[in-house]
């Protein structure tokens, strides 16, 4: 239904309960669907699941949020960069260690 019924409205209501219903398991299927969406509200919801689900290999599609017309989205992209720049941990080489 979000991205084939005829109806605008349907669509949204369907978008919301995706989002609203998404699980570590499912959300980069929507993650995927809601980056290119028309509407800004559901990139928002991309860099949002981005934010909470994401990788590092999500930050590409991320940077191109960066430079999304809508105000809003390049925020919400920026925002979900950081989130992940914070949740990756730095590589740390081994020692080795004769005690």
């Amino acid at each position: 239904m979000y991205k084939t019924d005829a109806e605008t409205e349907v669509r949204r209501e369907a978008a919301w309960t995706l989002r609203n219903n998404v699980s570590s398991a499912d959300w980069r299927r929507l993650f995927d669907a809601f980056r290119t969406d028309a509407l800004p509200r559901h990139r928002r919801w991309a860099c949002d699941l981005a934010s909470t689900f994401g990788q590092p290999d999500v930050v590409r599609f991320l940077k191109a949020l960066c430079t999304d017309r809508d105000g809003h989205v390049r925020k919400a992209a920026a925002k979900a960069m950081a989130a992940l720049d914070a949740h990756t941990l730095p590589v740390v080489e081994t020692v080795d260690v004769d005690v």
